[in-house]
């Protein structure tokens, strides 16, 4: 089986090329400009074209692009004349997360780090989850993917409606502020139909951020600030560290330390926090986990 990826060097494709590089697919691809990303996929081992055209082809079974890259590119424009499957990031995705148990966060913001977080903290649980990241996290063995078992854990793009085609069997919305609603036709029904469609799809539990109007409402449990099943009753921010304290329904329930500043990483905390609880995990080790996760990187938005 041989794959070409087109725009191989952005952060989501290059995971993916990851994915089926260590799992004995043979993978190459191309990218308009080289990046850390295809520096590193090289190193690997992995062919990479810098530049798109039709001498980048070696007969593929199939090709992977990235949304960035239209059908009149010229790789993409030959896999069509040659009736080669051509596939767009999200859909090859949800083919290797098919029949898998899936943890999957989106969101407008805070689903890089919640991402991170939560396979920072299913590693301490001994899941040994195999990692799709939009960002780099030095908790991953190569940066935005780590290869594990049968326990995926990904970044799920809401920037078009194909997100609501996944069913993972648990789920984390950090929130939804309407970005990318060009690509629903400006229309803010399309935009909430879209989130209350994937909502229907998880399997088992969905979390979501209580004091978010679109998507607020639609979690078995929720987190947030002043509202929700799983609330932040203080936070102290000291020189290296914060502290938060939670309340669970109303009452005192336990503290987190964070390394990671601020009240957006607090509430990313507590969105794991209230999914892995409710799952019935090791609190101890969820709580020295979250205490142990340091920041995500930079994405890399090339194609």
């Amino acid at each position: 089986m041989r794959i070409h990826f087109v725009g191989i060097g952005g952060i989501g494709m290059s995971s993916i090329a990851l994915h089926e590089f260590l799992s004995g697919t043979e993978v190459y691809g191309s990218n308009i400009e080289e990046n850390e990303r295809t520096r590193y996929l090289r190193k690997m081992g992995i062919d990479i074209f810098i530049g798109h055209s039709e001498r980048n082809w070696k007969d593929p079974d199939f090709l992977v692009r990235t949304p960035a890259v239209s059908r009149s590119n010229p790789e993409v424009f030959r896999a069509l004349r040659e009736k080669v499957p051509v596939f767009e990031r999200i859909d090859f995705l949800r083919e290797i997360v098919s029949g898998k148990e899936q943890f999957a966060v989106t969101g407008t913001d805070g689903k890089t780090t919640t991402t991170a977080m939560l396979a920072h903290v299913l590693k301490y649980l001994k899941k040994d989850p195999t990692v799709f990241l939009g960002g780099i996290h030095s908790s991953l063995e190569h940066g935005n993917y780590r290869k594990g078992s049968d326990v995926f854990v990904y970044e799920l793009d809401e920037s078009d409606g194909k997100f609501s085609s996944f069913s993972p069997n648990y789920a984390i919305i950090t929130n939804a502020r309407g970005d990318h609603i060009e690509k629903y036709d400006w229309d803010l029904g399309k935009y909430k139909k879209a989130f209350e469609t994937f909502a229907k799809s998880v399997k088992e539990v969905l979390v979501t951020f209580a004091e978010d109007e679109i998507t607020g409402k639609l979690g078995m449990i929720s987190f947030g600030l002043n509202h929700g099943t799983y609330t932040i009753e203080r936070r102290e921010q000291k020189a290296w560290y914060q502290e938060v304290s939670i309340r669970k329904n109303g009452k005192r329930y336990g503290q987190l330390v964070l390394k990671v500043p601020g009240l957006h990483n607090a509430l990313n905390a507590l969105a794991v926090f209230s999914l892995l609880d409710f799952l019935g995990c090791d609190l101890g080790v969820v709580s020295s986990a979250l205490e142990d996760f340091e920041g995500v990187k930079r994405r890399f938005n090339v194609t």
